[in-house]
């Protein structure tokens, strides 16, 4: 069964990716498909996911039992890439 994320979008987080120049569709589209999560901190997790070809790493603070803050989002590099695809076997 695939993971579902109910994402919190601030205001202060739409305006941090796009500085980074991903869109909200995008990051959604990476949490849907395939994707590898890592624990990193108490409630911080990073997700690798792929939106047409990019992927890319979002970063999320669980808050609220299910639900999860957007904290970044950006185009993994190639260290996470090649992890993302091992993990994901692709």
């Amino acid at each position: 069964m695939k993971k579902r994320y109910n994402i919190v979008w601030t205001k202060e987080a739409m305006d941090h990716i796009r500085y980074h120049q991903v869109d909200k569709y995008e990051i959604e589209e990476a949490l849907s498909g395939k994707a590898y999560e890592r624990k990193i901190q108490k409630n911080r997790y990073i997700i690798l996911g792929d939106s047409h070809g990019r992927i890319l790493l979002v970063i999320l603070d669980l808050i609220r039992g299910s639900g999860y803050e957007l904290i970044s989002a950006y185009d993994a590099q190639d260290k996470m890439k090649k992890l993302y695809k091992r993990r994901i076997k692709r």
